[in-house]
Parts: structure tokens; sequence; C-alpha cells
């Protein structure tokens, strides 16, 4: 059904007609998760930015794991950079799997904040997943010039056995978002 729905408001949005309002369908106090979930992911599929502050409010009292990742996911992807601060302080409480969607969106808000570039790799330091080096090392990779040289010292500092994840981001044969 969401897909159904998603194509019309694609058509209609293509069309020059008018889209509801998102933002509000993930306000509404007796809608279900899944539906402000869909509200959420129109949101990011439209690159509706104008939306963002609310989102972040409501970002602030999810109490859900995966419509706090949608969140945290559009808030990223959208590059809303006073997401940055709620990021953080989220980050140490937070799921893996909020905490992978979390370093994500860092990466993709891509701010070249220095904050964020010190957090990324202090993280990657206390990492002890394969999955969430991996992880963070691509956003490292990804995060510009700087996040490239703090990928190339770590890759000098890295034990033996820690090797094959820099190799793995650096090759241009594996695409890494698919194992990470």
């Amino acid at each position: 059904m969401a897909v159904k729905l998603h194509w019309v408001l694609n058509v209609r949005h293509d069309m020059g007609l008018s889209i509801p309002n998102f933002v509000r369908w993930c306000s509404l106090p007796n809608a279900s998760n899944s539906f402000r979930l869909f509200a959420v992911n129109e949101i990011r599929l439209f690159g509706i930015k104008s939306d963002c502050p609310e989102l972040l409010n409501i970002l602030k009292t999810c109490k859900d794991d995966k419509l706090s990742c949608a969140l945290i996911k559009t808030l990223g992807e959208l590059q809303y950079q006073p997401a940055e601060t709620e990021f953080f302080h989220r980050y140490m409480y937070a799921s893996i799997t909020e905490r992978q969607a979390l370093a994500e969106a860092l990466g993709a808000i891509n701010s070249g904040n220095p904050e964020v570039l010190k957090f990324l790799v202090d993280d990657y330091l206390k990492a002890t997943s394969a999955v969430n080096k991996v992880g963070l090392l691509r956003v490292l990779y990804s995060y510009g010039e700087k996040g490239r040289e703090a990928f190339m010292r770590l890759k000098k500092q890295a034990p033996k056995y820690d090797k094959m994840y820099f190799e793995h981001i650096e090759s241009k044969l594996i695409d890494s978002r698919k194992y990470a």
C-alpha cells in the first residue's frame, strides 16, 4: 500500500500538484509508527528541507528505534546541520543500529566540523565490532579532505589484523555499504 501511495504522490508532485504536509502526519497523536515512518521517508524522498526543524523536535522525544533511525537518516540526507549536536547527545545511549545511522548521517551532513571528525575518529578507536569499524571508516573516507587525512592516519596506525578494513573501503570493486 505504501508503494502505491508513494507512486501517486510522486505523480502528483511531477505534475506540479500539491502533496500533503508530511510533517503533520508525523505529529499525529494517534498515528501508528509505521504511518509515521512512511511520512518521514516521504519527506526524505521528496527532499522537503523546510520540515527538518520539526523532524529534529520529533527525534528528541522519539522512543521507537525504527522511527528514530528514519528521522536520523532523513536529517542526514537533507544535510540539516543543527541536528549534529542532537546526534552527539543521542549517540552515547543509542542502540547499535541507531549508532550506525547517526554516524552515516553525520557523514552525509558533511559539514566539515572538526568536532564531528574527532568524534568519528574517537568512535572508530573505541569500536570493537568489525561492522561498526567498517561503517565508521566509510564515513571518514567520504568526509572530505580532512576525513580522508584522518582515514590515512588511522590506516598507518592500525594493527595488522585491521588493515583489511581499510583496504575494503579503498577498493573500487567493493561497495562496502552492502556489508556495513
